[in-house]
C-alpha cells in the first residue's frame, strides 16, 4: 500500500450517499480488492495520519480548553479532516487552526475492518502498532 494507494481509497468516499455508513461503501469495496497485507497497511497508515493530528495545537483549534476535551469527539473530528482528502489533511496538519470543529466522521475508523470482513467473511482482529486514540501522540501533547 503506497501513499498514493491510500489517498486513492480515501478519494472514493461517496459524500452524496444517504447515510454516513454508506459514504464508506465504494472505499470499502475498493480496499477489499487489495491483499490482506494492504488492508492492514491501510489501517496502519490511517492510524499514523490520525495520530499526527493528535496534538495540543489541533485540540486548541476545536476546544477552548484542550485539557477538557471529549477524547472520542476529538478523534472523530480528526477522522473528518483525514476523510476530506489529502490536500485538506495536509493543510490541517500544517495549520492546526484550520481544523474544523463542527465536522466529524467516526465511520472512517471502520473502513479497513469492513474491507477485511468483506474480503474474508471473518472479523477484523488487528490492532495497529500506532494508536490513533486521543493523547496517544505524546510528543504532540508535550
Amino acid at each position: 500500500m503506497t501513499e498514493s494507494d491510500f489517498w486513492a481509497i480515501i478519494d472514493l468516499l461517496d459524500w452524496d450517499a444517504s447515510s454516513r455508513e454508506e459514504v464508506l461503501s465504494p472505499a470499502v469495496e475498493a480496499l477489499a480488492t487489495h491483499s490482506l497485507g494492504h488492508i492492514l497497511q491501510f489501517e496502519d497508515m490511517m492510524s499514523q495520519k490520525l495520530q499526527q493530528l493528535d496534538t495540543y495545537a489541533h485540540a486548541s483549534a476545536v476546544y477552548p480548553d484542550p485539557q477538557r476535551l471529549s477524547v472520542d469527539g476529538f478523534l472523530y473530528v480528526r477522522a473528518a479532516a483525514l476523510a476530506a482528502g489529502q490536500s485538506h489533511y495536509e493543510q490541517v496538519l500544517r495549520e492546526p487552526a484550520t481544523l474544523p470543529a463542527d465536522e466529524d466522521f467516526e465511520p472512517l475508523l471502520s473502513l479497513a475492518a469492513r474491507a477485511y470482513e468483506h474480503k474474508t467473511g471473518q472479523a477484523f482482529d488487528y490492532v495497529s502498532p500506532v494508536s490513533y486514540e486521543t493523547y496517544a501522540n505524546e510528543q504532540g501533547w508535550a
